[in-house]
């Protein structure tokens, strides 16, 4: 593993490690006393510590660049930049000498968050010593640009599978107000409140949960995800046996998370396969009538962008959260169909959601490729033939 603060032992003949600021033009960024007044919707790009910050009209620095996210959430990110550039607070910006080192090859190095030796705590933070005083393995520069080709055409191919995912999950979300909220007009007689088409609504378990696995799997809000269950980073509680039975899961099952954020309350997510986990407190099961409502339609409707901004209307305010009491949830108007239409339309959204997963699995495969690829390139176990 490559680190900033290690030269690399045992490189191949040819290769040198060397400091960055041996090999590039290494300087604080940051303009002060920009304001609002000096964006424009085009022109230079401005970056910060959060990335591209928007674009201005004064250029900092014309040669292809690395911005380096030097403090906060995104310590660490570089962002690759082949024309004009300013920046703004916080940042890092490597300029390679020409020559010595192609700017593509030394991203690639650099946008790795194992590499960088980052100081504090709450706020992490790079110091501007540390990154001069990095330590870059480095070929010729022949061979750098035959590196930094190989890497490119695998980042094309991870954008072009994230714009298919992107393009999916906007077409599914189309389709909701196609297929499902157009019945509003077309099939008024059909709107009925939620509660219409649930047999209950229960309160998940509230008790004390660890990360030893004793007792039973409790799901939590960080477990919806994208409208399914995420079974990583899960805490265990124990639970009566009675209680754990009244609130076992059962495929079909609709949960709700009633407490969050603004952003983030009503995610909801369908259990699509037998599980043994139960759900906390602030997460609200919705079992669904299936004589009256298909459970990935109705999953559909509350998934949907229109449902989901109907929710954090009614949520009531808190100090830090917004909540959702089940009550007023059943209330809202959904359109229910017939079920031969519904499940008509619950064939159509997952055809789509079917495919957006296969290009969510190739991207896992793309992106562990690009790891091994990157590792044995960047470290001149593979070498790249002229």
């Amino acid at each position: 593993m490559l680190r900033s603060n290690v030269p690399t032992p045992d490189l191949p003949q040819g290769w040198a490690a060397q400091r960055l600021n041996e090999i590039a033009l290494v300087h604080g960024g940051g303009r002060l006393g920009l304001t609002k007044s000096d964006y424009r919707p085009s022109g230079v790009p401005a970056f910060s510590a959060a990335g591209l910050d928007g674009f201005v009209e004064q250029a900092e620095g014309i040669k292809p660049s690395i911005i380096l996210s030097a403090i906060g959430a995104r310590c660490g990110k570089c962002f690759l930049t082949d024309g004009p550039w300013t920046t703004l607070a916080n940042t890092q910006v490597i300029t390679p000498h020409s020559g010595k080192a192609d700017a593509r090859y030394l991203h690639a190095i650099l946008n790795n968050e194992d590499y960088w030796n980052r100081s504090g705590s709450a706020q992490p933070f790079i110091k501007p010593s540390d990154v001069k005083g990095a330590w870059v393995p480095l070929p010729p520069l022949d061979e750098q640009r035959r590196i930094a080709e190989i890497l490119r055409s695998v980042d094309e191919s991870i954008a072009a599978t994230v714009a298919v995912i992107e393009q999916a999950e906007a077409i599914w979300h189309g389709l909701t107000n196609a297929l499902i909220w157009n019945l509003e007009s077309d099939q008024p007689a059909c709107v009925r409140p939620l509660g219409t088409a649930l047999r209950a609504t229960d309160y998940g378990v509230n008790v004390p949960l660890t990360l030893d696995a004793v007792g039973q799997p409790v799901l939590r809000m960080g477990n919806i995800q994208d409208g399914r269950i995420e079974l990583s980073d899960l805490k265990w509680g124990v639970v009566h046996p009675h209680e754990a039975e009244a609130l076992a899961l059962s495929v079909g099952d609709i949960l709700f998370n009633r407490t969050n954020s603004r952003d983030l309350v009503g995610k909801v997510a369908l259990v699509r396969e037998p599980t043994d986990c139960l759900y906390a407190s602030y997460i609200v099961r919705l079992s669904v009538d299936c004589t009256l409502a298909d459970p990935y339609y109705l999953f559909a409707v509350l998934h949907s962008d229109r449902a989901q901004s109907a929710i954090k209307a009614i949520a009531t305010p808190g100090v830090s959260q917004s909540n959702i009491n089940p009550t007023s949830l059943k209330k809202q108007p959904v359109p229910l169909p017939d079920l031969k239409t519904q499940r008509s339309i619950a064939q159509q959204l997952r055809s789509v959601e079917d495919g957006r997963l296969r290009s969510q699995q190739e991207l896992e495969v793309l992106q562990v490729i690009k790891n091994d690829v990157s590792a044995a390139l960047l470290s001149g176990r593979v070498r790249v033939p002229g």
